[in-house]
């Protein structure tokens, strides 16, 4: 049985994951192996017996070919702290002007404005699962007040609370950080209705631009200017078809996007490869939240 990574890894770390798991590893764009290690484009072959997904989300993969023989896994986890870190950029090169003081200083303009601070303010969370806790663990740092709904929670020790519905952590969070992966379930949950109970300012996604329903989004920022959004996706993407408001933020998908990060994931991955091995792996995606039986 061999394992085969779909992109670019230094040798070491190729080295490493072949000794994690005891099997044959290379470097192989075709995943010709029995054991697939990737990203993006990943088909499923009559000789696959696991996808073993480098992203923590799913919803790029090719299910077609997928039957009872082949087990996919996530890498739920991989990237939680890097993007969490991410959301807080986002929030604060906003609430204190870090753009606009700098290209004012440049221009030889240095004028004091009021800035704002996270202290105080409810951080809600839309999918509690890595990135999620660790938002919350850093708006606890903050000082703010933590609140999240999701489907399911297996730890939540950085919450004040656990709301019951989605328009609960709209109408109770000054900031809602979108963090839930993308599928049948979640695919344009951030709609009208729901931000029609939005009572705060900043929502920020760092999950996939999908889950917010681009029309109603759009509407929402155009007929309410004091409020932002501030996404590290956006619909169509690497495409920038879409109009960015003015009450917008955009980053191209680079929360997770770190020498390090890339190393750790792929070693996880690997480390969840020879748990598949022994017969316990975790991450273990349902195929029926993505229109699978």
């Amino acid at each position: 049985m061999r394992v085969s990574i779909t992109y670019n890894v230094d040798r070491d770390t190729v080295e490493k994951c072949s000794k994690i798991t005891g099997l044959e590893t290379s470097i192989d764009r075709d995943g010709a192996g029995e054991i697939i290690i990737g990203f993006s484009r990943l088909r499923i072959k009559e000789n696959t017996v696991l996808v073993q997904t480098s992203s923590a989300g799913v919803d790029h993969l090719d299910f077609s070919g997928a039957n009872d023989r082949v087990t996919i896994c996530s890498n739920a986890g991989a990237y939680s702290n890097v993007v969490a870190e991410m959301v807080f950029a986002q929030l604060l090169a906003h609430m204190k002007k870090i753009c606009k003081f700098t290209a004012d200083t440049k221009n030889g303009v240095f004028k004091r404005e009021q800035i704002e601070t996270l202290e105080g303010l409810s951080m809600g969370v839309l999918g509690y699962g890595g990135i999620g806790r660790q938002v919350a663990r850093l708006a606890r740092a903050f000082d703010m007040k933590t609140l999240a709904y999701s489907r399911s929670v297996k730890n939540n020790d950085f919450l004040d609370a656990l709301v019951k519905t989605p328009e609960d952590l709209f109408s109770s969070s000054d900031v809602v950080v979108v963090s839930t992966p993308l599928n049948q379930g979640t695919r344009g949950m951030v709609n009208r209705s729901l931000l029609s109970k939005f009572k705060g300012t900043y929502i920020v996604n760092v999950a996939r631009a999908e889950v917010v329903d681009k029309d109603d989004m759009l509407k929402f920022l155009k007929d309410n200017p004091e409020k932002f959004y501030f996404s590290d996706v956006w619909w169509g993407e690497p495409e920038l078809t879409v109009p960015i408001p003015e009450n917008a933020m955009l980053t191209p998908h680079v929360g997770g996007f770190t020498e390090k990060t890339l190393r750790d994931a792929t070693l996880k991955a690997c480390e969840n490869v020879k748990r598949f091995l022994e017969g316990h792996p975790e991450n273990v995606v349902d195929l029926g939240d993505y229109g699978r039986p």
